[in-house]
């Protein structure tokens, strides 16, 4: 790593620096100033944001990860991120300045270091002068990297992660790309496959002569991560009495038909997208990747990436649910290795470039100012889209979710149990205890047993008031005795979003259904 540190390194890339800083401004001037700006600069784009919001201020207030105070809980799926929100909640205290913000500037340095870390990349695989300084721009100005910075979740962090472990994979670096790696598993679990895929390569190819060699690289790669993991795995066993986070258990892939339906997500909503992007992207790839292959040195550093990174979304596929209308909510997982096709792109750009000045006798710059010219025409529309689904995604969280929760501070009685469905604005912004009835921050509805059980285990509770999607209260009627107060509607902004009416009911157990509960209670 240290030569990436030189003097020489940081001057050469000092044109990639800047390009980083310029296109990261105008990404997220990009996604932030337009129409409705207040809304897009004060709300998150997902919910989950604010869940990781709430553990964090629970850290804070109960030296803990608790949702509400006291209850310590496993509804995170990433633990660094958690840790990186806490000192942001003091800082934004402390300024009196906004929190959501705050977050997404965080949220822009790491995908800054992201693109940073690309332009590495480019280098290391050959790319010219020109390539390095340039990857930062197709990085930050990709229809993914800028939404996932002012996202308020860990994407831009596991990126960064995973990148810098690359970049710190030769002999002198492994502790550190080892390191590097365990903090990429803490903010995204699926990283921790990278370091155990890369330590499997070396010690297939390694002759049996280094062996001995092999296995302690492969032990200084992930030896670290696996500490980490196991870590926090303990710290789920002693909370909640199971190994992994409720989130693993509730969104897990329940068989072949969930794996099937994921690869088509991953095909369908992540890697075309933008069929009009991703046709130039996949001859781009192909010739960058081709272009490798002829230098060893290259291709063997170049092969660590894309086994890697190919072994993650597998990792992914396999065990998240990834229904065709998950949206960003799951898009977001693949984002930190995704966007490690950028470097690919860009050397075969480089290549396509420098067949173009030698054929045509015209200097490099201009070559790459024609391939740039119809890149960007390109990602125009998939731009544009992103812009409006970023917009829309605040609109929507601040209408079904923020706007109910500020009513609930306000209108239900102080210490009364609400029944949610999204669980993360709806604790954030109030001081009333919250029941997610999904049960990613209630591990004993994660880990019901069957459906009569978790309907048991809502009715145990007693909640006084649901916030759930309207379309929910008539199964909850069965067990409770529902009186609507209030409605919120989202409208439909694409072809993939429904309409959603989230209602707001008192709730009262029927008598019936409690006894019901007894009875199952008892057969036990």
């Amino acid at each position: 790593m240290r030569r990436y540190l030189s003097s020489a390194f940081v001057r050469a890339s000092l044109p990639a620096l800047l390009v980083a800083l310029l296109a990261g401004v105008a990404a997220a001037a990009a996604l932030l100033v337009r129409n409705g700006a207040a809304t897009t600069l004060h709300e998150f784009p997902l919910d989950d944001a604010w869940i990781h919001q709430v553990y964090a201020r629970g850290l804070l207030r109960d030296g803990l990860p608790t949702y509400n105070p006291g209850e310590v809980e496993t509804g995170f799926s990433s633990p660094l991120w958690m840790l990186v929100l806490a000192p942001v909640q003091l800082l934004a205290v402390h300024l009196g300045a906004s929190l959501v913000l705050l977050t997404k500037g965080v949220g822009l340095l790491f995908a800054l270091a992201v693109a940073v870390a690309i332009a590495a990349l480019v280098r290391r695989l050959g790319g010219s002068p020109i390539a390095v300084a340039l990857a930062p721009a197709f990085a930050l100005l990709s229809p993914t990297l800028g939404f996932a910075a002012l996202s308020g979740m860990e994407v831009p962090l596991a990126a960064a992660l995973v990148g810098i472990g690359w970049l710190c994979l030769d002999g002198r670096s492994r502790w550190r790309a080892g390191f590097a790696f365990a903090l990429a598993a803490l903010a995204r679990p699926e990283a921790l496959v990278v370091p155990l895929t890369i330590a499997a390569i070396e010690l297939v190819e390694s002759p049996r002569a280094r062996v001995a060699e092999a296995l302690r690289r492969a032990a200084a790669t992930c030896a670290p991560s696996l500490v980490a993991v196991s870590t926090w795995a303990a710290f789920d066993l002693w909370a909640t009495g199971h190994p992994l986070p409720n989130t693993y258990y509730v969104k897990h892939a329940a068989g072949l038909f969930d794996v099937v339906e994921g690869a088509r997500y991953l095909l369908g909503s992540v890697v075309f997208a933008d069929p009009l992007l991703a046709a130039p992207a996949a001859i781009a790839i192909a010739v960058g990747i081709a272009s490798v292959r002829g230098q060893a040195a290259r291709w063997r550093f170049g092969r660590i990436v894309l086994v890697t990174t190919t072994t993650a979304l597998v990792a992914i596929v396999a065990t998240r649910a990834l229904p065709p209308r998950a949206g960003y909510t799951a898009q977001r997982y693949f984002h930190p290795f995704t966007i490690y096709a950028v470097p690919w792109i860009v050397v075969g750009l480089d290549r396509v470039a420098m067949a173009i000045r030698d054929a045509a006798r015209v200097r490099a710059w201009l070559a790459w100012v024609a391939l740039g010219a119809l890149f960007a025409l390109a990602a125009a529309p998939p731009l544009s889209r992103a812009r409006v689904a970023y917009a829309a995604h605040c609109a929507r969280i601040d209408r079904l979710h923020t706007e109910p929760a500020r009513m609930l501070a306000r209108d239900t009685p102080e210490g009364a149990l609400v029944g949610v469905e999204a669980a993360g604005a709806a604790r954030f912004h109030g001081d009333r205890r919250i029941l997610d009835l999904v049960g990613l921050n209630a591990h004993a509805l994660a880990h019901a047993s069957s459906a009569e059980a978790l309907h048991c285990e809502v009715v145990r509770r007693h909640p006084a008031y649901f916030l759930v999607p309207a379309e929910w209260l008539s199964l909850l009627g069965v067990d409770f005795e529902l009186r609507a107060l209030a409605a919120y509607r989202s409208a439909r902004w694409s072809d993939r979003a429904a309409d959603r009416v989230v209602a707001f009911a008192s709730a009262r157990v029927r008598p019936e259904a409690e006894e019901a509960c007894r009875r199952l209670e008892g057969s036990r």
